[in-house]
């Protein structure tokens, strides 16, 4: 069986080791005002999805998106924070099926008159043209 726990602290251990670059993304101290969805960084991307239970991070308006992390982000060394978080959001998953997809179908209800188009007879393709 995967071991999660440990592939989670070996993430935290290569992030932590990222502390000592200056303009990493754990040495951030300040609040997220990202722009375009694809500017989103890599470390984000799961835990955003998880959070708001969709694949498709660009149906989420980048207002929730700054939102959430600002809320969540407690400067450097928050990255650490965010991989726990998102790995208590990947254990309460139960269904792995489409995050987003449609609630309901829609249903044909049995009085409406849908049929094969052979059916239908040749009245309904009548093809009208002007000879000159």
């Amino acid at each position: 069986m995967l071991d999660t726990k440990a592939i989670l602290e070996d993430r935290i251990s290569y992030w932590n080791k990222d502390m000592e670059r200056p303009n990493s993304i754990n040495n951030f101290d300040g609040t997220f005002q990202i722009s375009d969805h694809t500017r989103i960084h890599e470390v984000f991307i799961e835990f955003i999805m998880y959070s708001f239970k969709t694949a498709r991070i660009r149906r989420v308006p980048i207002e929730d998106i700054n939102e959430l992390l600002n809320e969540v982000w407690e400067g450097p060394g928050s990255v650490e924070k965010i991989l726990r978080l998102t790995h208590e959001l990947r254990q309460s998953i139960t269904n792995l099926g489409p995050l987003d997809a449609p609630k309901k179908k829609s249903i044909l209800l049995d009085d409406e008159d849908v049929g094969p188009v052979a059916s239908y007879g040749n009245e309904s393709f009548t093809f009208e043209a002007e000879v000159d």
